[in-house]
């Protein structure tokens, strides 16, 4: 399990990472039940998996959000239930937030995930162009397989 843990980036070293990036998530919750507004989108979805996968599911990482940042830990409740949550907030309508007047919080939270993470991203990508590009038999919109079904 540990060697797992190691493959997925979690380390000691990692911590401070995963702590200021909780921190931020949890002062954007502090006003908005969901990443855009007051109901889930794309967004939360996206980020969602990968909470449930790599964070809350473990315990030792779930302990750690709820005492960090229990915002968090109820917006992952939130994203995992059908019950609503609204309670929570002053504004029990559907809204979602202004696009012309974002939240300070989303975009501090926004620019930490472009700041740590976007250059990752970019690399995969690259190595996925350089990989098709030595590749050219594979054509436009197939995943390469002969039978991509099986």
């Amino acid at each position: 399990m540990r060697k797992a843990a190691a493959n997925f980036g979690v380390a000691a070293e990692t911590a401070p990472v995963i702590e200021e990036w909780l921190d931020l998530l949890s002062a954007h919750l502090r006003d908005h039940p969901y990443l855009l507004g007051s109901q889930p989108t794309i967004g939360d979805f996206g980020l969602i998996a990968a909470m449930w996968a790599h964070l809350y599911r473990d315990p030792a990482p779930s302990s750690l959000i709820k005492r960090r940042a229990p915002r968090v830990g109820r917006w992952v409740e939130r994203m995992t239930t059908t019950e609503p949550y609204l309670h929570e907030y002053r504004d029990d309508d559907a809204s979602l937030v202004d696009p012309d007047a974002l939240p300070d919080t989303l975009i501090a939270l926004m620019r930490y995930v472009a700041v740590e993470y976007l250059p990752e991203i970019t690399a995969h990508v690259e190595l996925a162009n350089e990989w098709l590009t030595a590749h050219p038999e594979i054509e436009a919109g197939t995943n390469g397989l002969d039978h991509p079904g099986d």
